[in-house]
């Protein structure tokens, strides 16, 4: 049975127009400029989500669905919910999910349900208010719910000096020229030029840390090491 809420308004140029724009191609092109990495970065949140065995769970900004299709294969009991505010995204996402067409801050604090469980993929660098973000997250969650979050890391070591030309350079260059050529807006938003921007801010996500305090939460793992190109956090809502 299909269920999409109706939907919340967004801001006109915002995120969801960009993902609305990239919704058909998103998938393909982000296992390309991941290197055939990410179905493993998300097998990898979804084996951090299933040691807890959530009975219901929210997949904030979840894209078209791919971490959710994990989910729906290692925790067919749960009960799942996505919240992202492309359309043309959640139209992707398997059909016995819940999903809401509403950006955080806008579906939060009038959703009543409280969860096991919430993930945040490739979420945080994107927002201009972040630390918010966590605690609109936090909201959702019951005490004692856990909070998983995958992001960008630009690594340590010697793996940055190949990161850094990559993620700043060939990679907007890729998409100027071959993966986002029709983009139809401004050159300065597309896609993979906002990505880099945003990742520029993000850089190493230390500051995620003292966030995850400041809204709450508890128990703070990293299950990713320095010298990796994502970092992958969970922390329990106190």
């Amino acid at each position: 049975m299909d269920h999409i809420a109706d939907p919340a308004p967004y801001p006109p140029a915002s995120l969801a127009d960009t993902f609305d724009w990239m919704a058909d191609r998103y998938l393909a092109q982000t296992r390309r400029v991941s290197w055939g990495h990410y179905p493993q970065w998300m097998r990898h949140v979804a084996a951090v989500l299933c040691q807890q065995n959530p009975r219901t769970l929210v997949d904030i900004g979840s894209g078209p669905g791919a971490l959710l299709r994990e989910l729906i294969a290692t925790l067919p009991d749960c009960r799942l919910s996505a919240v992202d505010p492309s359309l043309a995204m959640l139209k992707q996402v398997p059909a016995r999910v819940e999903r809401f067409p509403s950006t955080l801050e806008a579906w939060a604090p009038s959703h009543r349900e409280r969860y096991d469980a919430a993930v945040m993929s490739f979420v945080l660098r994107d927002l201009t208010r972040p630390k918010e973000a966590l605690l609109a997250a936090a909201s959702v969650l019951h005490s004692g719910g856990q909070l998983v979050v995958l992001e960008t890391h630009t690594p340590s070591g010697w793996r940055q000096w190949g990161f850094r030309p990559y993620f700043h350079g060939w990679l907007p260059w890729q998409g100027d020229r071959m993966l986002t050529r029709d983009w139809p807006g401004d050159p300065e938003l597309a896609p993979y030029r906002r990505l880099s921007a945003s990742h520029r801010q993000w850089h190493r996500g230390q500051q995620l840390p003292a966030w995850l305090n400041a809204a709450g939460f508890i128990h703070h793992t990293r299950h990713t090491r320095a010298t990796d190109v994502v970092m992958l956090w969970s922390a329990v809502k106190a």
